[in-house]
């Protein structure tokens, strides 16, 4: 059956042009019609949301803007120039500025606490002095809001274990720690050759706010005292004597390994300035490179 529809309003006129009906009025006007009530219309569904954006972020591009000797134990002229970094404080100027901070966790004291900025949540930092030694490697975290919560313990000595050996240099404790963006990025390290535990060595291990693991990374990464989240890279430097120099790009979401750049000794210290400048300390040089994509 053909129908065919041929409406006018009373107003009409004789080679008046007609505006065209929309798609909702026709099928209104078939239904009625047929005698059927009106057939409902059904927009389109909407576009399919774009796909997430992919967990392996584009690392930087690092150009090389001075490279020149230092004096090996002129670490303090470094320090003055470009900061310790981290905003790394220590016991005692944590328990002044942190008071909700406990001074001891589990038989391990207070040894420093991180925190980025006011608003940023506050790493602290817990060791144990060992047997004969004037210093406490740092073996437990704990994890603040802002607003003095604790929010997560996270107790690292099965990590370090696995990454120490006999050797007495071979005692692999955390190097430094920060949080951002509710994660929680440790590196745990010794400082002696890879080849006393294996090559297993260095690594960076991530965690949710509340302590649960995210991830760990390749070993051989990080054994520099800090490291920098740089939006989505963590930046990160390995060497020691005999082994290569390098500095590490790494995702933060899964800690694969981005960029490697070759460095002439091993990285101590690492420093972003405000021009996105970034400094390296290493044994025996000073290294500044700019950032960029």
């Amino acid at each position: 059956m053909i129908i065919q529809l041929n409406i006018r309003s009373p107003s009409h006129k004789r080679g008046a042009r007609r505006a065209p009906l929309g798609r909702p009025a026709l099928l209104a006007l078939l239904a009625l019609s047929l005698g059927a009530a009106p057939l409902a219309y059904a927009e389109p569904p909407p576009p399919a949301p774009p796909p997430p954006k992919p967990l392996t972020p584009k690392p930087f591009t690092l150009k090389r803007l001075y490279d020149r000797p230092n004096g090996v134990t002129d670490e303090e002229r470094w320090a003055a120039a470009h900061g310790r970094g981290g905003g790394r404080r220590g016991a005692a100027e944590s328990a002044c500025l942190f008071p909700f901070v406990a001074t001891a966790l589990d038989a391990r004291a207070l040894v420093a606490t991180v925190r980025e900025g006011l608003d940023a949540p506050i790493v602290a930092l817990y060791g144990a002095p060992l047997a004969g030694a004037a210093w406490a490697p740092v073996s437990a975290v704990a994890l603040y809001a802002a607003s003095g919560e604790e929010l997560a313990r996270v107790d690292l000595s099965a990590q370090l274990k696995a990454l120490s050996a006999p050797d007495a240099h071979a005692v692999a404790y955390v190097h430094h720690a920060l949080a951002r963006d509710g994660a929680l990025y440790v590196s745990v390290a010794h400082k002696t050759y890879a080849r006393a535990t294996g090559g297993d060595n260095a690594r960076i291990y991530a965690y949710t706010a509340r302590g649960a693991p995210l991830w760990r990374s390749p070993p051989l990464v990080s054994n520099a005292e800090g490291f920098l989240l740089v939006d989505d890279v963590l930046i990160t430097g390995y060497g020691f004597t005999r082994e290569p120099d390098l500095l590490y790009q790494l995702s933060r979401h899964t800690g694969e390994i981005l960029a490697k750049t070759p460095l002439k000794s091993g990285p101590e210290r690492l420093a972003l300035d405000e021009l996105g400048v970034l400094h390296v300390r290493t044994y025996d040089r000073d290294v500044g490179f700019q950032l960029s994509r």
